[in-house]
């Protein structure tokens, strides 16, 4: 059934079919921005970050895992209806849920925050105890943005309602509406802003994160605003005071080598606010780190 909802890309992730060891992820491009309410072009990005892949070397100094000697691949792209969030949601939906039922993880590219609804409803219901850590500069919890509830600004609000929202951690949070922030305290949701971060400390975030995720499936959403508009400048929404790479890298790594990790998005790269492909290239090196941060967990059992 999900194959129905798939285009194949002229491009995989890394430039080339992998030869190795099966490594157990399925990337899936979304290219879906009909919500963008400031900076579109987000519909771009799954071909942006492919592309930016195929010219990084696969080799991870920070978990000493050589990628290349694994299989990572590429399914394509989910065939969106541009125009139509709820409809575009639903298919996503499908073919997660067609990774999931094979005990395979997905690495979704996107496209805006709303493709991420489809992937954590279908993770969701293979494992009903699930959590998300979310790095975002937005809380994305608005009941509605501009009349439209699947909307870029609504998408945590309608998976909380999903999920739980005790079960949403966001990361590098610093933008939102005083309602939102009323409402994510009222709902129990947990938040380190990027001031909070440094006031913690690295060790400290990670340890929390980690007390958060243990004992539980979890799934990673990147927002690349979450990163400084100085480190990646083609995002939808850019807020300064962000989050510098080596720190959003070393955390992504260290928690896809935990037990429990299940899948990953990484949305709004805009390729055209990226100057230079920065932001699709520090996207593509986010998903590379990850794997082998999972790889190296692998290898060690």
């Amino acid at each position: 059934m999900e194959e129905l909802y798939l285009n194949k890309a002229p491009m995989v992730f890394g430039g080339e079919p992998g030869g190795g060891e099966d490594l157990g992820f399925r990337v899936i491009g979304v290219p879906f921005d009909s919500t963008s309410s400031y900076i579109p072009g987000a519909r771009f990005g799954p071909s942006a970050i492919r592309e930016a892949s195929a010219s990084l070397e696969f080799y991870s100094f920070r978990s000493e895992v050589d990628l290349d000697r694994y299989s990572v691949e590429d399914l394509g792209d989910v065939a969106v209806v541009h125009g139509n969030a709820e409809e575009t949601v639903k298919r996503v939906r499908t073919v997660v849920e067609g990774v999931a039922v094979k005990g395979l993880r997905p690495v979704v590219l996107g496209g805006e925050h709303t493709v991420s609804i489809g992937s954590l409803q279908a993770l969701g219901q293979a494992h009903p105890d699930m959590v998300v850590v979310v790095l975002d500069a937005h809380l994305d919890l608005r009941e509605e943005y501009l009349g439209y509830r699947y909307s870029h600004a609504s998408t945590m609000r309608r998976i909380g309602e999903r999920l739980g929202f005790t079960r949403l951690y966001y990361l590098g949070v610093r933008a939102a509406s005083g309602e939102e922030v009323a409402y994510a305290r009222q709902k129990g949701v947990s938040f380190i802003t990027p001031a909070q971060l440094r006031r913690l400390g690295p060790r400290e975030v990670l340890r929390r994160l980690q007390r958060f995720v243990e004992g539980r499936p979890f799934y990673i959403s990147v927002d690349m605003d979450v990163f400084d508009p100085a480190y990646a400048p083609g995002v939808g929404t850019p807020e300064p005071d962000g989050l510098e790479p080596w720190l959003v890298l070393d955390l992504v790594s260290t928690l896809a080598g935990l037990e429990g990790f299940v899948g990953m998005d990484v949305v709004e790269t805009n390729p055209l606010a990226d100057a230079g492909r920065t932001t699709a290239t520090l996207a593509a090196r986010l998903v590379v780190e990850a794997l082998a941060g999972y790889a190296k967990n692998l290898a060690g059992r």
